[in-house]
């Protein structure tokens, strides 16, 4: 069962792709009705998070095949894939073309496919699905032999064309549809909610520290719909040592296996539908794990925590006494970090455990002089100067902040607070208008809402130390308002990457403008709890 095996397997870098080719030639030819090896076949499973992997075995014609898919699912298509060959994706009026040109001589190749959000809720007790039965071909192939797989304790209730009958076990289907391939003919399906949680992750963000030998994932998750959820799995690299497992806000509890990096984090509530929780993991992997420095460059390896498709990777990486010459992908953002680091951060887009390992980065690097080989030198100079601070520090009294100054910086804090309001408007009205589809008018304008955002967000950190100090009643809605302005930099960051997708050409305009949609949402959710907070805050500040 391709889903469930690739949920369970260990994603080990350097064996991945021969493990995960080892599970889905097995599982293919142990599922797909026996047959002629030439017939056109189709493997559908549902997995536990809602995604479906399709694989698809069509004949050759011409030296390579052709799979199509109607047009309105690009928007659901996480993932496509071959251990084939080369992929080519075309569209052709109201179909989409996968086209699979072969490396050898074959009779038949295996296309792999992963749609996501298709799942749909039936009433109390049930989802459903609709999805082509059959892949469509150029020519009539006449037959398909279909296979249905859901996960365990959703049994099918319902399911057609009636040639697809239901097995004694309830949780798969097979049969031969005799049609038309040239056209699409759905396939209709109602299974149990059973242990099924539609699970999405909204992000993923993976940061390597070169300095200090850690990484640091980010990953936020969405319940959409089905059972509730109190924890969650990630597969770290075997032999980790994991330092902290948090939000935002506060710790998360967790335990951790170190000899099968099965790390099982405890959520600080249930999610329910329609809600999200960011998990932040710190650890130290094995060395040489994720990256391997040679003379004059890095080889970066990126790896996903979990067997689930992630709509936004990223890869960032903190270069210790080096400087950053080029790299086999253009990072979106460069920073110097004092005194003497580099912060690159990549975007790999979709990244899913099929094709993670594909997006290597190559980083070209030259080294930099260490101040801290002059540090000797420093430290003498450093005890002259601290003996004379001493003595200068004894002789005039201790400086601090009055009252006035802590309401001035009170009163900043809550100018800081609208202008983010108000750069989150102005973003909202870029949505709307529709005009973050003008390619030519929104670069510009997103990118400067982007700095703007950052900008607002890091000033509200600093009031935010100072009058914790000196209000500690309004400690609890101070941390508040910083995680929600947090929060919403974090869905900005998330709009640009999706934007500079689009502007790039890498997603369509179709799939764009959903995702922001849902990217607005989530937006104007933290905006409206900021206000609130804001509000709250201003009163408390005023007693």
């Amino acid at each position: 069962m391709i889903g469930r095996w690739l949920q369970r397997m260990r994603l080990k870098k350097t064996f991945f792709s021969m493990l995960v080719l080892v599970v889905l030639l097995f599982s293919y030819s142990y599922y797909v009705v026996e047959g002629n090896e030439h017939a056109l076949e189709r493997l559908i499973e549902v997995d536990r998070y809602g995604f479906l992997y399709v694989i698809d075995n069509i004949p050759l014609d011409g030296g390579y095949a052709e799979v199509g898919f109607p047009k309105q699912l690009l928007s659901n298509l996480i993932e496509y894939y071959t251990f084939d060959g080369s992929i080519e994706l075309k569209i052709e009026g109201q179909i989409f073309w996968l086209k699979v040109s072969p490396r050898q001589s074959s009779s038949s190749v295996k296309l792999i496919t992963i749609f996501g959000d298709l799942v749909k809720r039936s009433g109390a007790e049930n989802f459903k699905i609709e999805f082509p039965a059959n892949p469509v071909t150029r020519k009539d192939l006449e037959n398909v032999n279909v296979r249905i797989i859901v996960p365990e304790g959703s049994n099918i209730s319902k399911i057609s064309p009636s040639t697809i009958e239901v097995k004694e076990n309830n949780i798969e289907a097979l049969g031969m549809l005799s049609t038309d391939t040239t056209q699409v003919h759905n396939l209709q399906l109602e299974f149990a909610v059973g242990e099924v949680s539609l699970l999405k992750p909204v992000y993923t963000y993976l940061t390597l520290d070169l300095s200090t030998k850690q990484a640091e994932y980010n990953v936020k998750l969405t319940l959409r719909d089905g059972k509730t959820i109190d924890s969650f799995y990630f597969n770290l690299p075997n032999g980790s040592k994991v330092l902290e497992t948090r939000d935002h806000l506060k710790k998360l509890s967790s335990s951790y296996d170190e000899q099968t990096g099965k790390l099982r984090v405890s959520l600080d509530r249930k999610l329910n539908v329609g809600e999200s929780q960011t998990i932040i993991i710190r650890f130290e992997p094995p060395e040489n794990f994720f990256y391997k420095i040679e003379e004059g460059s890095i080889l970066i390896s990126p790896y996903l925590p979990f067997n689930l498709s992630t709509p936004d990777c990223r890869v960032s990486v903190v270069l210790p006494s080096m400087e950053y010459v080029s790299s086999s992908l253009d990072p979106i953002e460069v920073k110097k970090i004092y005194p003497e680091k580099t912060l690159l951060t990549f975007s790999l887009g979709v990244a899913s455990p099929l094709t993670i390992d594909l997006k290597k980065l190559n980083l070209i690097v030259k080294p930099l002089p260490s101040i801290f080989s002059f540090i000797p030198y420093m430290l003498g100079v450093s005890m002259i100067v601290m003996i004379f601070g001493v003595l200068a520090y004894s002789l005039k009294p201790v400086f601090k902040p009055s009252l006035k100054e802590y309401e001035e910086r009170a009163r900043k804090l809550i100018d800081e607070v609208e202008e983010l309001v108000s750069s989150c408007r102005v973003l909202g009205e870029l949505i709307t208008s529709k005009k973050i589809l003008d390619k030519g008018y929104v670069r510009p304008r997103i990118l400067g809402i982007r700095n703007d955002v950052a900008r607002h967000v890091s000033k509200i950190a600093s009031y935010s130390v100072d009058l914790k100090k000196a209000y500690p009643e309004a400690v609890g809605s101070i941390d508040s308002l910083m995680v929600t302005s947090k929060m919403i930099q974090e869905s900005i960051e998330h709009l640009w990457t999706q934007t500079h997708r689009y502007l790039t050409g890498v997603i369509a305009k179709a799939l764009f403008n959903r995702q922001v949609e849902e990217n607005y949402k989530s937006l104007l959710k933290y905006l409206d709890k900021l206000v609130k907070e804001g509000e709250l805050l201003r009163k408390v500040l005023s007693r």
